[in-house]
């Protein structure tokens, strides 16, 4: 037992990264079965667990961001478009530490075309 509930760590976000968000975004605190697009997951970063002294413990996490766009040239910039708006939002957040944006990549969820990107995050 590390005296750490991760489940309630990603839920704390999640409510912390509702609160910064654009209106018409959805935020998991995990996985969906199904998502809702444009959305942010939160899910376990690396390392997940990093120990910061004897008897406390890191959280490592990471926010997906998937937000849908045609393919091509233009995704970069819907990425950008986004990333602007939201990672100075996210900096506002009390409840944990922006680390880094991660490079985006056009993918699919759910047969749907999207632009995605990756932030790293620590509690």
């Amino acid at each position: 037992m590390i005296g750490i509930d991760i489940k309630a760590e990603r839920e704390a976000v999640a409510v912390a990264v509702r609160e910064v968000v654009p209106e018409g975004w959805t935020v998991y605190a995990g996985p969906p079965d199904t998502e809702s697009l444009p959305c942010i997951v939160v899910a376990p970063g690396s390392p997940y667990l990093e120990r910061a002294t004897a008897r406390v413990w890191d959280v490592g996490l990471r926010l997906l961001i998937y937000q849908t766009v045609n393919a091509g040239a233009k995704a970069n910039d819907v990425l950008d478009s986004v990333l602007a708006e939201l990672v100075p939002r996210l900096l506002t957040a009390p409840t944990f530490r922006v680390l880094r944006v991660e490079a985006g990549d056009s993918t699919t969820r759910g047969g749907v075309p999207v632009i995605a990107a990756s932030i790293p995050i620590s509690i």
